[in-house]
């Protein structure tokens, strides 16, 4: 009776996993993923086969990104959300997006792996825009900087060549 009620849970489980609107992975503790549910394989262009076995690290653009996450989970105490990063498809195409993730642990507190849930996203055109007003403003800022001081370097060298000239 109680091997039923585990079985009816686990697949209860499987189906609201599976029909999560974000793309989830579970690995491993070697990294390997486990677990992934469809909008995994649409988010990453690639099938169930491919992704089940596979390292996480290959979803990631880098694998620097790939080991920012795992430092960033880490620093945390095991679990992250709204972590912005970006995944590569399988057709190269780069998505941009955030993740909150867990590691998972064993009833003895031992990494046994972890669980990822990636939801696209795209910037909000309104901070894209403000970002790109600063970097205007810096730019500006760093141009009146270079004029400043080259002509003071100008200035300077005038001023030593002259103090040089007399001294000849």
């Amino acid at each position: 009776m109680a091997r039923k009620a585990a079985s009816r849970n686990s697949s209860h489980l499987g189906d609201l996993l599976s029909s999560d609107p974000d793309a989830i992975l579970a690995i491993n503790a070697e990294g390997i993923i486990q677990f992934a549910n469809q909008e995994a394989c649409k988010l990453t262009e690639r099938d169930l086969n491919e992704l089940i076995g596979s390292s996480i690290v290959e979803v990631y653009e880098t694998l620097e990104l790939a080991k920012e996450t795992n430092r960033r989970l880490y620093k945390s105490g095991g679990t992250i959300q709204g972590h912005e990063s970006r995944v590569k498809t399988r057709s190269g195409q780069v998505v941009p997006v955030r993740i909150s993730a867990s590691h998972l642990k064993d009833s003895a507190g031992k990494y046994i792996g972890g669980i990822g849930y990636f939801a696209r996203y795209r910037p909000s055109p309104l901070a894209e825009a403000e970002v790109k007003a600063r970097l205007e403003q810096v730019e500006a800022v760093l141009e009146n900087v270079r004029t400043i001081a080259s002509s003071g370097i100008r200035n300077l060298s005038r001023t030593i060549g002259y103090k040089n000239s007399k001294k000849d």
